[in-house]
């Protein structure tokens, strides 16, 4: 399998988030997915909506959950079939990978193998953020063998999508603005002082030239 050398790793993963109800949680929610738009869908769309997405293009796909008892459940409940060629749940395969004795927690897991997150406990981002951790599980293993070249480039490719910078949040984006409007205003400030500075320093040297003329003129008349 040969990497790919042109695309951007922001750009690797597609990520979306349906929203089903329009309650405080749902707005809070759908507000805080960070890899796009929320989408609102009906209660009784989500089956068809979530399995003509996974299923187009007739490609084949891999179910992959972070600890899989409840999701496998709300699956279930809303009877959606996705028929995967494989289920990974990244709590245990990591367990194999590292060799752990415990499970990771999500957040746990992300520290673990150095992915930038934030705004957890939104399902839109915890299912981006569990594919995340899957490539890495896949470059943990993949770098325990000895691997040829290509093998290596690809480890490198997987590892940048992994950990690429992850977007700013609203808050972050609100902050931001802030403080790109206060260092607005300082500069403003900085410069209309220059000024009035400037406009000062040139009276002062004009009354000293003032003086120093009246003085020259009083001594030429004192002489004549």
């Amino acid at each position: 399998m040969k990497p790919p050398t042109s695309v951007r790793e922001t750009d690797a993963m597609e990520s979306y988030q349906f929203v089903v109800g329009d309650s405080k949680y749902c707005k809070a929610a759908s507000r805080k997915f960070m890899f796009g738009d929320s989408q609102s869908v009906p209660l009784g769309e989500v089956n068809a909506r979530v399995e003509s997405l996974v299923c187009r293009r007739g490609r084949h796909n891999i179910l992959v959950f972070h600890g899989d008892h409840s999701d496998r459940k709300a699956l279930s409940n809303l009877d959606i079939q996705l028929q995967p060629l494989y289920i990974i749940d990244n709590v245990k395969a990591t367990q194999y990978s590292l060799g752990l004795s415990y499970r990771l927690g999500l957040e746990a897991m992300l520290d673990t193998f150095g992915i930038p997150y934030t705004n957890l406990h939104t399902a839109g981002n915890d299912a981006h953020y569990a594919l995340r951790s899957l490539l890495m599980i896949a470059v943990t293993d993949g770098q325990k063998m000895e691997s040829d070249p290509t093998s290596k480039d690809l480890f490198s490719t997987l590892s940048a999508i992994a950990r690429s910078a992850r977007p700013i949040t609203a808050g972050e984006k609100a902050i931001a603005f802030e403080e790109s409007r206060r260092q607005i205003k300082a500069e403003k400030t900085a410069r209309y002082k220059a000024r009035r500075a400037a406009r000062t320093e040139r009276r002062r040297r004009g009354r000293e030239a003032c003086i120093e003329t009246d003085g020259q003129c009083s001594c030429i008349e004192e002489d004549a």
